[in-house]
């Protein structure tokens, strides 16, 4: 090789972080759609797509309480008490979820997540009917 040839350094091309951050999305992404081909976690992740639409309508908890009648007062009780409920049914969740992964690794999880749902239900159930029936106002 001539001197010249041996000077030169190779070239190094330098990503930008941008392009860095874009190549990391698509490959999580991908890693994503892999994770779809399970069954059990599609059907997992298709259960939280719908069990998620009756989250948005608890914003409106408060107003549907004093529609219902009750004080501003017992409604601001109530939805406080989802919210904190939330909060530690969450951490507590995420506690249990990990003590039962350790123990029954491939079905635990998935089985903690339907017992949470189903053991939800009755709340869902007792506030409903819990409301007292105003006739509805004629228009």
């Amino acid at each position: 090789a001539s001197r010249t040839e041996l000077r030169t350094a190779p070239k190094v091309v330098k990503v930008s972080y941008v392009c860095q951050a874009f190549i990391f999305v698509r490959a999580e992404i991908g890693r994503g759609f892999d994770l779809l081909r399970i069954p059990s976690f599609a059907a997992i992740v298709l259960q939280g797509v719908f069990g998620s639409i009756p989250w948005n309508a608890m914003g409106f908890l408060t107003m549907y309480l004093l529609q219902c009648g009750h004080t501003s007062q017992a409604a601001a009780a109530v939805a406080s008490s989802v919210l904190v409920g939330k909060a530690v049914g969450g951490f507590l969740g995420g506690v249990a979820g990990d003590a039962i992964a350790v123990r029954c690794p491939r079905h635990g999880r998935p089985c903690l997540a339907q017992v949470s749902v189903l053991g939800g239900i009755p709340f869902v159930i007792a506030l409903v009917l819990s409301a007292p029936h105003l006739a509805a106002p004629k228009l």
